[in-house]
């Protein structure tokens, strides 16, 4: 046995010992957030998602999103660009796990390296229709704040997708070897309706275990702890109650988002940078379709979030003067408390990236220096 796997296994026992305890102590709660989170699938996500997912799937069969992969290698840069635009459209309106979806096609089980995993993390956003009818109309009951919400995750997106993808690079030469063979339309339409079907089974599958793991949490006092932290250094009650949550899962940090007093554009900062980091179960359900390094791809996703606050931050107050009445009003105070939150919540992200960043070459260092035999 390889010794540097030890630590691994040791660590997954103790995390499954923990969580068997935490099932068995909170039957009943665990029972009741795996029907909402079947239900959230069912009523939210799967009316969502699946659509374009499908519409993802032929692209991809026909040899339209191959084809696009390949294009991003050519020696144009406007080629680059453009073909890198089209193919973060086709993720971007697909929605979570689009993006790892598509990429995973042609890594498989190989391990993305650190481009293709920023590029892949970038891509794998929330679709607009989640955004704009599940969470600015049902959760938070608010559409004025989805154009700005909007703005602060695609394009503070696209422009670091667009800036890694520019320079010329031979990474992906290797992965688009095998293109997809030429189908029939019946074929490439029963297959991608398949796979799309399985795609969401397993969202569906993470987004139940994530809400009875955040229900356990919940109940052994894991999340009010890691909100009373986050309130201590000056975030509003509300708010960091959602933080905390949305770290684990995003549609239930959006959903008590709605309870805060906090004003609307730090409101709707908080719910982009949510939305874009998309919290652990995000991942799993994209690590569900392709080896994404985790410090790298939380490292992006950070990144991502911090930008989508700072942006969606400053935009909805030309989007939303109604709501910031609503919420507090504008006066001085509550600019300046508003103002003081918003950096808190920005140096906060921008300590984590450090740490995920500084944590990820420790670790890597300790794993090199491990025996391999």
């Amino acid at each position: 046995m390889l010794m540097g796997v030890e630590p691994v296994l040791a660590i997954a026992f103790i995390i499954f010992i923990a969580l068997y305890a935490a099932f068995l102590c909170f039957y009943a709660p665990a029972m009741d957030a795996a029907r909402a989170g079947f239900e959230l699938w069912l009523t939210a996500v799967m009316p969502a998602l699946f659509p374009f997912m499908v519409c993802a799937s032929i692209l991809h069969y026909s040899g339209v999103i191959s084809r696009l992969m390949r294009l991003q290698l050519h020696d144009n840069v406007a080629v680059r660009l453009l073909s890198s635009l089209a193919l973060f459209a086709v993720c971007a309106l697909s929605g979570s796990p689009a993006g790892a979806r598509v990429y995973g096609y042609y890594f498989g089980a190989k391990r993305a390296d650190v481009r293709s995993a920023f590029t892949c993390s970038l891509c794998n956003l929330c679709g607009p229709m989640f955004i704009v009818g599940a969470v600015c109309t049902s959760m938070l009951n608010m559409p004025a704040l989805a154009p700005p919400i909007l703005i602060g995750h695609y394009a503070t997106a696209l422009a670091g997708y667009l800036a890694i993808c520019a320079p010329r690079t031979k990474g992906m030469s290797v992965l688009l070897q095998t293109t997809a063979e030429r189908h029939s339309l019946s074929h490439v339409i029963t297959a991608s309706i398949a796979s799309s079907m399985e795609a969401m089974l397993k969202v569906c599958a993470t987004i139940v275990f994530f809400m009875v793991c955040i229900t356990a949490l919940d109940c052994m006092g894991a999340i009010t702890l890691l909100s009373d932290v986050l309130n201590g250094v000056g975030i509003d009650e509300g708010a960091s109650y959602a933080i905390a949550a949305g770290v684990l899962e995003l549609t239930n940090g959006c959903a008590l988002l709605s309870e805060s007093t906090v004003s609307a554009p730090l409101m709707a900062g908080i719910c982009a940078a949510i939305v874009s980091f998309g919290g652990v179960c995000v991942y799993f359900q994209a690590r569900a379709f392709i080896n994404l390094p985790a410090g790298v791809y939380f490292c992006s996703k950070l990144l991502h979030a911090a930008a989508a606050f700072a942006v969606t931050y400053a935009l909805t107050p030309a989007f939303c003067y109604d709501a910031n009445e609503a919420f507090g009003g504008m006066t001085p105070e509550a600019v300046a408390l508003g103002s003081e939150q918003a950096a808190i919540i920005c140096t906060a992200i921008l300590i984590s990236v450090s740490t995920v960043i500084l944590a990820g070459i420790i670790i890597g260092r300790r794993l090199k220096r491990l025996p391999t035999a």
